[in-house]
């Protein structure tokens, strides 16, 4: 498993645990799990998403958004269009039965 993929589904159960519950269609922001999930910087004195960590969330993200596991707010197409950017502290997307679906297979 890559590095991305599994980023992602860490990044995916944190999601579910703290937010979805489970919940097909549940509106979640995945920077709110990206500390837990181990993909934020842990110095205070850092930026949230700086560097290595930012890079790690973004792949971590797009991969979810890519595999139809998260999807933007409707209307926005893609990642960066129409104000939706990933990397945005309370970005929003909606919680998918594919998010369902990779965390059973794992």
């Amino acid at each position: 498993m890559d590095s991305s993929r599994r980023d992602a589904l860490r990044l995916l159960t944190v999601i579910n645990e703290t937010q979805a519950h489970g919940h097909i269609g549940t509106t979640v922001i995945p920077s709110d799990a990206a500390e837990e999930a181990g993909l934020l910087s842990p110095s205070p004195t850092e930026s949230v998403f700086q560097g290595e960590y930012q890079d790690k969330y973004q792949d971590a993200l797009y991969y979810l958004v890519d595999a139809g596991a998260l999807v933007p707010p409707e209307g926005s197409y893609g990642i960066h269009l129409k104000g939706w950017a990933p990397d945005a502290y309370g970005a929003q997307c909606r919680y998918t039965e594919i998010a369902q679906e990779m965390l059973l297979e794992g």
